[in-house]
């Protein structure tokens, strides 16, 4: 009997590894972020991702305020957190680890615009600063995520707010397949897989 639950415990494991999350090589997402920049409740932050190595994503943001007269042209990167081990070993045992989930941290800098009616052009320096959890599909072509940060948006303004805490919920859309960060996934999902299994067997000598 125990021979047999075994058996279709590694059968369920190995479906499970099957279905391992494709991590793409490119990605287009939208945010939007409230009425933190500049009091504009129309701020929509545009996002250009390229794997560039399994844990990194080059990233290119164009933050779009049109109500406030803002534009800010921002470059940097996104680091998975599962690619720190001790990271990756506390979700080995959770139904979110990190062949499924992707935990991240990030940065972007540039160039801030502002031109708010008849007034000059403003143009001073910008910044995001993120965490937060992808949620990506299976196939790796959308994703969900919660991301929280705080933002120097460009040149001060009388009145006016250019800095704050955000949080939004982007839509990420992917193409192309990474093969390193995918392959990472896999091996990230066996490793938890197959620490759940050691744990039920350990479980069933015991009875």
């Amino acid at each position: 009997m125990k021979n047999t639950v075994l058996a279709a415990l590694l059968f369920i494991a190995s479906l499970a590894t099957a279905q391992v999350v494709a991590t793409p090589q490119y990605t287009y997402g939208v945010s939007f972020l409230g009425s933190g920049v500049y009091k504009q409740t129309s701020a929509v932050v545009n996002q250009f991702g390229y794997q560039f190595t399994t844990n990194t994503k080059l990233e290119a943001d164009v933050l779009t305020a049109p109500g406030g007269g803002v534009s800010d042209y921002l470059g940097g990167a996104t680091y998975d957190l599962c690619g720190v081990k001790a990271i990756e070993n506390a979700l080995l045992n959770t139904t979110l680890n990190c062949g499924k989930i992707q935990p991240f941290v990030g940065g972007t800098v540039g160039l801030g615009k502002v031109q708010q009616g008849s007034a000059p052009s403003q143009n001073g320096a910008a910044f995001l600063i993120k965490a937060g959890i992808n949620l990506p599909s299976a196939s790796g072509t959308w994703a969900l995520a919660a991301v929280v940060g705080y933002g120097d948006f460009g040149s001060a303004v009388t009145g006016q707010s250019n800095k704050g805490i955000f949080f939004n919920l982007p839509v990420t859309l992917g193409g192309g397949t990474s093969a390193a960060a995918t392959q990472a996934k896999i091996v990230r999902r066996q490793r938890s897989e197959a620490k759940k299994l050691a744990k039920l067997q350990k479980a069933m000598q015991k009875q």
